[in-house]
């Protein structure tokens, strides 16, 4: 097994525990919230000041970066950059699957989002698990191996990878300080986007071997 296999696995194991774990114990509360979700709620609650100063707009405008908008966006400019290779159906396409598995858990599992009058911003769908954790987890994670196995100087290398694991944490961290997210409805979304990026590289993996350019011919022929 080489090397992205193996980072594949450990990435698709971890999600899948940890994921499982908060599963598991939620469903014996009846998804109340956890004593750690009350902590962690409260202690952002303490922090973040009035509603639109500072902290409001710095996290309300940092929290569309896992939205689908800004999906779409990175998408687009990626897929430019790449001329619309298999790197782009996988980012895409996967980004599609995750917000689809998204959706239907939380139709499946009906969380309560935290006190309404506490949210910093409308949202309408069920807390568990954390969309924008989820979505954000696949994408930045993904484009983080890419850069990495690509041909870039290692400086611009390690510049991206923190870049983009910085915006995946300042995401995970929004949807607790705007107020509509538990910590484990975020560390779950988390857990599954990890998950999903696991599998992707798999699969990109499969796709690279049989040099895949299915785009790039419809686009670019």
């Amino acid at each position: 097994m080489n090397k992205k296999k193996i980072v594949a696995t450990i990435l698709i194991a971890l999600g899948f525990l940890v994921g499982l774990i908060i599963n598991v114990v939620l469903l014996t509360k009846d998804f109340a919230p956890l004593r750690i979700d009350i902590v962690i709620r409260d202690f952002f609650y303490n922090i973040r000041g009035q509603k639109y100063g500072a902290m409001y707009w710095t996290f309300r405008i940092l929290t569309e970066f896992g939205f689908l908008y800004a999906i779409i966006a990175i998408w687009l400019i990626f897929s430019i950059l790449v001329k619309f290779d298999r790197r782009s159906l996988i980012l895409g396409g996967g980004s599609l699957i995750v917000w689809l598995i998204n959706t239907v858990l939380k139709l499946c599992f009906l969380r309560i989002r935290p006190d309404e009058s506490l949210r910093w911003m409308l949202e309408t769908s069920s807390s568990f698990p954390s969309g924008h954790s989820m979505s954000a987890a696949f994408l930045y994670v993904i484009l983080t191996y890419y850069i990495i196995n690509s041909n870039r100087s290692k400086k611009f290398k390690i510049s991206f990878s923190v870049l983009c694991l910085t915006i995946l944490v300042i995401v995970l961290i929004s949807r607790m300080v705007l107020g509509v997210h538990y910590f484990t409805d975020v560390l779950a979304g988390f857990s599954y986007g990890v998950m999903c990026s696991g599998i992707a590289i798999i699969i990109d993996e499969k796709l690279k071997k049989e040099n895949f350019t299915f785009l790039r011919n419809v686009l670019f022929k």
